[in-house]
This record gives structure tokens, C-alpha cells and sequence, in this order.
């Protein structure tokens, strides 16, 4: 996973909040985006490493408790106890190839734009949103099991 995945504007916050862009924070940023809700813990660790990445349950505990501590990432109390999800901010919108599953984190205004204004004109005052598309990669798909996407590759176990 690079930095390049992130869209630029959580890469400025961890930056701006002194925050070194490790993995533990990227993977942790990534799930969150990706789930588009509250998750506890536990959540986040099982859907880091789904991603096949290679990471211990501390580290993503760590990279959540900084994040939260510098307005990040927000800690809510349900009744499933303590959930996290991305402070308030203009969220990405994923893209995903129906294919081989390659996932493009899209940072781009004019969608946002596009969103208040088409709910205005309905009505209403948009308050958070949660956007995923699923499309076919436009210059063909390389097989998943090849593991050529960066995003695919497995990274080495720690011995």
C-alpha cells in the first residue's frame, strides 16, 4: 500500500496532526473508508487483514488511539461498546472493478459538489455520505491470482 492510495487530504491530515504515514494508519484509514460506517476494533483488524496485509492487532489498536487522539478518526460508545469511524470530512468515493476487485479511492471536488447541490435541489442538507461504484477496469483486467495490482500482492510474513 502507498501513500498514493490515501486521497491527499488524510495524507495532510496525519501530517498535519505530526503523524508519520505507517501502515498500520493507512490500512486503518482504508477499512474505515471502505466500510462508510462505524466499526469497533476488532472490526477494523479482521478487515486489514482481509486485505492480505501483514499486521499485528497492537499496531492497528495503536494507529487508531493516535489517530483518535488527533481528531482523525472519532470514538463513539453503542451498545456493541466502543465503534471508530473517520472524523467528519469530505469522504473519497471507492471505486472498484467488478473483475479483479482493483479499488481506486477517487478524491475529486466536483463529485461533493455535485452531491450538495443534487440534494439541495431535493431538500435537504447533506450531512455525511457513502459512496461506492463497482465498474469494469475500461483497459481489461489483470488476473487477481497473478497478484499484479499493488493492492493484490500479498506482503511477506514477518518471520
Amino acid at each position: 500500500m502507498t501513500a498514493s492510495y490515501l486521497p491527499n487530504i488524510y495524507i495532510d491530515r496525519l501530517r498535519a496532526a505530526s503523524l508519520q504515514l505507517t501502515l498500520a494508519r493507512m490500512a486503518v484509514i482504508r477499512a474505515l473508508i471502505r466500510a462508510g460506517t462505524s466499526l469497533t476494533r476488532s472490526e477494523i483488524y479482521r478487515r486489514v487483514v482481509q486485505e492480505d496485509i501483514t499486521i499485528t492487532l497492537s499496531s492497528v489498536y495503536s494507529a487508531i488511539s493516535k489517530m483518535a487522539q488527533a481528531g482523525i478518526v472519532e470514538e463513539h460508545m453503542f451498545d456493541r461498546g466502543r465503534v471508530y469511524a473517520l472524523a467528519e470530512m469530505d469522504r473519497p468515493v471507492c471505486l472498484t472493478c467488478v473483475s479483479c476487485g482493483r479499488s481506486i479511492l477517487v478524491d475529486d471536488p466536483s463529485i461533493i459538489e455535485f452531491l450538495r447541490e443534487t440534494t439541495a435541489r431535493l431538500g435537504f442538507d447533506l450531512k455525511d455520505y457513502t459512496l461506492s461504484i463497482r465498474a469494469q477496469c475500461k483497459h481489461g483486467c489483470l488476473e487477481p491470482e497473478l497478484g499484479t495490482h499493488a493492492w493484490n500482492k500479498k506482503m511477506p510474513k514477518r518471520s
